[in-house]
């Protein structure tokens, strides 16, 4: 499952309203679930939700195992990208390109 297909599973409780910041029906702010930063605040959040009956257990630990394999989606992501950069880098300084 890519990282996309599981952040509209774990997304599938926001609707989205007229304004550009997608919300859940609760009325607070949906998290950017493409940054890891985004997942770790969403999963915080299910965390204290389950802690205090707001969410079933049940539920919270499905969510739980999808925000998981979510954040691990995005931070693969993230450190491809730096290591596309880095080598990057490196290939330019090994061609004589001294551009940063």
């Amino acid at each position: 499952m890519s990282a996309t297909e599981t952040a509209a599973l774990v997304a599938c409780e926001v609707e989205e309203v007229d304004t550009p910041t997608p919300r859940f029906r609760s009325g607070r702010p949906a998290k950017d679930l493409s940054t890891v930063e985004g997942v770790s605040a969403e999963l915080a959040d299910l965390y204290r939700q389950a802690r205090r009956g707001k969410i079933d257990a049940t539920r919270a630990a499905k969510l739980g195992y999808l925000l998981g394999l979510l954040l691990r989606a995005v931070e693969v992501a993230q450190i491809e990208r730096r290591l596309d950069a880095i080598e990057a880098a490196t290939l330019g300084d090994q061609h004589g390109n001294t551009e940063h």
